[in-house]
């Protein structure tokens, strides 16, 4: 679950940024070593490199680096570092004051110092207040704080003669396309952008693009570059879905959008392969391969780089292995979607049996996701002898639709295990709805809120699951920015939130929490589980300290989570002795 849109990326959960590399590019190595200070996880990543850390903190090992440019420093949260041959680096940074504490020594630390000096003064900028000013003057006076970049910039070059040019390129470049990022988000340029093809820009605006450049092909080792090109693609595709509903309205309708506008629009072909590959792989990444048989076929159809058809042919056989031998049955169908669900039954089920099944949703901000990453729990639970599902359902970048459809898909998905739970082996009146996130908030409101069902279902049949199973879960959504994007002004958002829905004789709950969570606030999962101990019902929280967002993806804090959900289960006589 999200708050907002930071500036520069869109953190939507398990996005995997892919970089521009040809024949041209060798692998060459850089010593880094350093300390971490309040290490929340056991390991630190940096340009794609995995180190681990010791029992202090600390790390010193040789990395491979792909290219000369930027690339990223990840922990407890993430920062740009620009990486060249030649360069020793040592890191040192306190995981509770991350940007504020990041130093950098060695060779290359002046170039790394000024980066991280200069994406604090990006993140001191009053956003909120440039985009309620009227596009002339918004783009005059962001231009102004732009020009003041590129001036701190020439300040320090003239201060460090002997700076590489990559560098000063790369910097440049990322001043300028950052900018021009942010820029995409005022509503009135977006507006304007969005209808170029049918109308005539405003002379102000018409001059700001004049300056960019969409086909720079030097420029794809640059992911501020980069990720400006999708940002301009996902306001000029709004144009084409207004002229064009069938699109707006199709499976995977962004991923339509996206590569038909790369195709027309872009003129350098290896730019445009680039675009077409990279789109490619974060649908596959985010969304797996499901009903996406004729826009693979597209692809391989358009893309001239025979090395990027190679790495997506590689995707799509790995995410297929990913789904083999698992059972999948539909669940539910539109006339634009089908929903599946992923079966994990343990070895020794008889037909006769009566198992505890619990559903996985994912995570992903109502938006991505994809049942195969709920995978690995399925496996445990199934071992300990019940049903184990992950459930797909409907997501905001895949199909035309808001949040309340991902709430009812939850809730459809429940009511088709008690329905078919017979031929599942399934007890009816054991089953939990489980998930995290995003996924955390349409299982608890399945449980708790008595509206949002699909129409024309048989509502006889109860979608309401006997328990819940919720990792950082969205509890409280009224005002959560990002969730009410999602939802689309379908529905008020306090009408959305488990957590004004709590009273008697609600489902057992378990809840797994970190205590420094920036999306999902912790006293939010406090003060929910204190209302609903007040009322009588089982609620067990685990609070896991100074932990983030996502801390499952800590070994240790994931084998934790794993024993404390065994302990649960067996409580409620879940586990087959």
């Amino acid at each position: 679950m999200l708050r907002g849109r930071s500036l520069f990326v869109m953190i939507f959960l398990f996005v995997f940024v892919r970089v521009h590399s040809d024949s041209s590019n060798q692998i060459f190595n850089i010593k880094v070593s350093g300390t971490v200070v309040n290490p929340i996880y056991d390991s630190i990543r940096i340009a794609d490199n995995d180190i681990t850390l010791d029992s202090k903190g600390s790390f010193n090992q040789v990395i491979h680096v792909g290219y000369e440019g930027y690339h990223k420093l990840i922990h407890a949260n993430e920062a740009d570092i620009f990486l060249s041959k030649g360069m020793k680096l040592i890191i040192n940074l306190d995981a509770k004051n991350f940007h504020q504490s990041l130093k950098f020594k060695g060779k290359g630390a002046e170039k790394n110092n000024f980066l991280n000096g200069e994406a604090g003064k990006f993140r001191k900028i009053n956003y909120g207040q440039l985009l309620t000013l009227d596009t002339e003057a918004f783009l005059i006076e962001g231009t102004q704080i732009e020009d003041d970049f590129h001036r701190r910039l020439d300040f320090f070059i003239k201060k460090h003669p002997g700076c590489d040019s990559e560098f000063i390129k790369f910097q440049r470049a990322a001043i300028t396309y950052r900018f021009a990022d942010f820029f995409l988000f005022h509503s009135k340029v977006k507006e304007l952008i969005a209808q170029l093809d049918q109308l005539e820009c405003a002379h102000h605006l018409k001059k700001y693009l004049g300056k960019l450049n969409f086909n720079d092909e030097t420029l794809l080792k640059s992911k501020v570059y980069v990720e400006f090109l999708d940002t301009y693609i996902k306001v000029r595709i709004e144009g084409d879905f207004r002229k064009d509903i069938g699109l707006k309205n199709a499976d995977h309708f962004l991923l339509k959008g996206k590569l038909r506008f790369i195709k027309r629009f872009f003129t350098n072909q290896n730019v445009k392969n680039y675009l077409l590959y990279s789109t490619m792989g974060y649908f596959i990444d985010n969304y797996g391969i499901t009903g996406m048989d004729d826009v693979i076929d597209a692809f391989f159809n358009n893309c001239e780089n025979q090395g990027y058809k190679d790495k997506i042919k590689r995707l799509v056989e790995s995410t297929r292995k990913k789904n083999k031998g698992v059972t999948t049955k539909i669940f539910k169908k539109g006339s634009d979607y089908a929903l599946h669900a992923y079966i994990f039954k343990p070895q020794k089920i008889k037909k006769a049996d009566k198992r505890p099944c619990i559903v996985f949703f994912h995570g992903g901000g109502w938006v991505l996701g994809d049942a195969s990453w709920a995978f690995e729990y399925c496996r445990h639970f199934q071992k300990k002898g019940m049903v184990a599902i992950s459930a797909q359902y409907r997501l905001t970048g895949r199909h035309n639709i808001s949040a309340l459809d991902c709430m009812a898909d939850a809730k459809s998905a429940i009511r088709w295990i008690r329905d078919n739970s017979a031929e599942l082996g399934i007890h009816p009146d054991k089953i939990v709805a489980a998930g995290w996130s995003a996924g955390g908030h349409i299982a608890a409101s399945a449980a708790m809120i008595p509206k949002f069902d699909e129409e024309g279902e048989d509502l006889s049949v109860s979608s309401k699951p006997n328990a819940l199973w919720l990792l950082f879960p969205g509890l409280n959504v009224a005002k959560d920015n990002w969730f009410i994007e999602q939802l689309k002004g379908k529905a008020d958002p306090e009408a959305c939130s488990p957590s004004y829905y709590i009273k008697k004789d609600l489902p057992p709950c378990i809840i797994f929490q970190g205590t420094k969570d920036k999306e999902v606030p912790y006293w939010t999962i406090e003060k929910f589980y204190k209302e609903m101990k007040e009322k009588g019902n089982m609620c067990v929280l685990h609070a896991f300290k100074d932990r983030p967002h996502l801390f499952f993806r800590n070994k240790e804090d994931n084998k934790r989570i794993i024993e404390l959900s065994d302990e649960f289960f067996e409580s409620l006589g879940y586990y087959t002795k």
